[in-house]
């Protein structure tokens, strides 16, 4: 269970990272390795006055794998100088090399505060690891290493399901926090309390405050 949890922060991460991307002087030869950019939609919009383009009806986005699929998105700024990328309705972001897909119905990555934003009650899967993680909002603090899942979140692993109402993932620590009457569930045992840590460099979890459990042992059949 901490293992995927791990995975999946992992991976969600990195499709944040995908397309922020911070501009800066390059050599010939960066220039050359640099993967591109491709853009696609119905129609685009460029304000010079503003700094704002927008794109509007089947906009796709794609760097290498990763793809960044809306109905509609702003670009503030350029591309030496990029400020704010929001993206309204029907968004899907996904890397095809790991076979993780986010859904949502707006982002937004903001340069200046380097903060990001899924709402419209995102689902991130690792179809690859049999993975799902739902809520209501998910925020990713570049400076601080800091995810977070808000509202009525649940996980969901084959036949192991977590549930709370936030998620704290700490990528330096590699320490997730459940909170808002969290429940872990394995088959038939649950287990719930105030706080469920998950320690995943040591396999390792945690339950504090109010702690309960139940567990339903396997009966050795007699002969």
């Amino acid at each position: 269970m901490t293992k995927n949890f791990l995975l999946l922060i992992i991976l969600s991460l990195a499709l944040f990272f995908s397309f922020p991307l911070k501009a800066e002087k390059k050599s010939e030869k960066t220039k050359k390795e640099t993967v591109p950019i491709i853009i696609t939609s119905e129609q685009a919009i460029w304000d010079n006055k503003k700094e704002i383009t927008t794109l509007t009806e089947k906009v796709v986005v794609i760097r290498g794998a990763d793809h960044f699929l809306a109905n509609k998105m702003e670009i503030w700024g350029n591309f030496n100088d990029l400020k704010k990328i929001i993206g309204y309705e029907d968004i899907k972001i996904l890397n095809q090399e790991e076979q993780v897909n986010l859904t949502g119905s707006y982002f937004e990555y903001d340069k200046e505060k380097d903060y990001a934003l899924v709402t419209g009650n995102p689902v991130l899967i690792s179809e690859k690891d049999k993975l799902e993680i739902t809520s209501q909002k998910m925020e990713k603090y570049f400076k601080d290493y800091l995810f977070i899942a808000i509202g009525k979140v649940k996980v969901k692993k084959e036949d192991t399901r977590a549930t709370g109402e936030k998620l704290h993932f700490f990528e330096k620590e590699k320490k997730a926090i459940l909170t808002g009457s969290p429940q872990l569930f394995q088959e038939k045992n649950t287990f719930s309390g105030e706080k469920i840590v998950f320690y995943l460099n040591e396999d390792k979890v945690e339950v504090y405050g109010k702690v309960k459990s139940t567990v339903y042992l396997e009966e050795k059949t007699k002969k």
